[in-house]
């Protein structure tokens, strides 16, 4: 019994040794990795060469068997000896070769050394294993540098496939400083649906004046509910756009620069594809507003919100909008001090029209009126020129105002509402109320409701 008992004691006592020797070895091999940690940490920290190099050979020595220490020893080592740098990017790939990292720092060793097959075959072993965003967008970029463009195309299409968003400016960025405006194969790198990066390219596009490329992508994105509000950037943006291209001069006028017409693009068709992307917008419930139609004023009733572009724009005094009974007739109030300037305009609105005699009306009244004259409707031509005036001589009960002009061309118009001191009269003051501008097309027998109307011919 008792040579039982002592070797019981015995065994117990040799695994508690045996376990005590295997934790004391984790604890120095835990030491060990901290100290490498460490190290690399000095590393980052450091702007010294020699330092960083100090530093990484003490990471080899406690950690020969990670391959991180031998790459970012291969990195430094690359700006003073590209082969020692190789070498040792060697040896990383060799501890892991399934590191992406590895195989992108041989490759850009390599590239640095003029081996450009070496350089792409590492690349593509870096993007075989990573899978991700930048191993391709590398690849991409070496592929071009050494004149490989189908595989430039292919691989920057899967990087901005699956870029950060982020990533995805500066991506492309760089794809149209390498390549410029190409717009069909830039058109090509979005997948069809792919909201996040459709509007970015949709913003660049028609930065540039690219409008009908812009125009393709965004028939393309796909504008679930959650990414709405992308999609309402990139058509506010390029419908902008569109519309500046309508309103400039045509000396100032931006060139349509698409290969398939390398002439000026004509006007009219820059405003029916803004109405166009504007229509496809609200249809698509990314865009809370009134479409746009030849010939008719935007949202004339003020029932919508003022967002700019096609529709009410707000200018330097403040407004108030008022429902209206059925919630279907509002109307915008200004008080006027009496103190104002002598001339003012209240809001505006692009209008855009085709050939045809017109007539535009309003209602208007006022109330605390001191002189009731001076509020007026105007409409203006693309170069400013003023085609139409109608005033109004205001009351306490609404009335109806309205003048004819003929267009003989299509045309992007402006309709504005503000206020002109007539001579000899004394500054207006209280407050004004406008509603229900409309426009229609003439017809035999159609007069205007204001004594004096002004018809002018453009």
């Amino acid at each position: 019994m008792r040579i039982l008992q002592q070797s019981r004691y015995w065994l117990r006592l040799g695994a508690s040794l045996t376990l005590l020797a295997i934790l004391a070895g984790l604890g120095w091999a835990a030491v060990r990795h901290l100290r490498y940690r460490l190290a690399l940490h000095a590393v980052d920290q450091t702007q010294s060469t020699r330092r960083a190099l100090a530093y990484l050979r003490r990471a080899r020595g406690l950690r020969p068997d990670l391959s991180e220490s031998w790459r970012l020893e291969a990195d430094w080592q690359s700006l003073i000896h590209p082969r020692r740098a190789q070498a040792l990017a060697a040896r990383a790939i060799a501890i892991n070769p399934y590191n992406w990292r590895n195989w992108h720092r041989l490759a850009m060793i390599d590239l640095q050394l003029g081996d450009m097959t070496g350089a792409k075959n590492a690349m593509q072993r870096a993007a075989r294993f990573d899978r991700g965003f930048l191993a391709h967008f590398q690849m991409a970029n070496l592929s071009w540098l050494i004149g490989d463009r189908a595989t430039f195309w292919r691989e920057m299409k899967t990087a901005l496939r699956i870029a950060p968003v982020p990533d995805m400016v500066p991506a492309l960025n760089n794809t149209i400083a390498l390549v410029g405006y190409r717009t069909r194969k830039l058109v090509s790198l979005v997948p069809a649906g792919d909201t996040p990066l459709g509007a970015d390219m949709i913003q660049m596009l028609g930065a540039a004046g690219h409008f009908r490329a812009a125009a393709q992508v965004w028939s393309s994105l796909a504008c679930p509910a959650y990414q709405a509000n992308l999609c309402n950037s990139a058509a506010m943006s390029l419908v902008s756009g569109l519309l500046a291209y309508a309103r400039s001069s045509p000396s100032s006028r931006r060139p349509f620069l698409a290969p398939q017409n390398p002439g000026r693009w004509p006007r009219p068709a820059a405003i029916a594809l803004a109405m166009a992307i504007w229509n496809q917008a609200i249809q698509r419930r990314v865009l809370n507003a009134a479409p746009v139609r030849w010939g008719r004023v935007t949202d004339g009733n003020f029932l919508h919100p003022w967002l700019g572009q096609w529709t009410w724009q707000a200018r330097s005094w403040p407004l108030q909008l008022l429902l209206g009974p059925d919630l279907h007739n509002n109307s915008v109030s200004i008080r006027l001090s009496g103190a104002q300037p002598s001339r003012l305009r209240f809001l505006r609105e692009y209008l855009p029209v085709k050939p045809g005699k017109y007539n535009i009306s309003y209602e208007g009244r006022g109330s605390g009126l001191y002189s009731g004259s001076g509020i007026e409707l105007q409409v203006f031509t693309q170069s400013s020129v003023s085609l139409l005036r109608v005033s109004a001589q205001l009351s306490a009960k609404w009335r109806s105002y309205s003048g004819d002009f003929t267009i003989r061309h299509n045309e992007l118009l402006t309709v504005a509402v503000g206020y002109r001191r007539p001579f000899g009269v004394p500054l207006m003051k209280g407050q004004i109320y406008i509603r229900n501008i409309n426009l229609h097309v003439y017809r035999p027998g159609m007069t205007g409701l204001m004594t004096g109307n002004i018809h002018r011919n453009l």
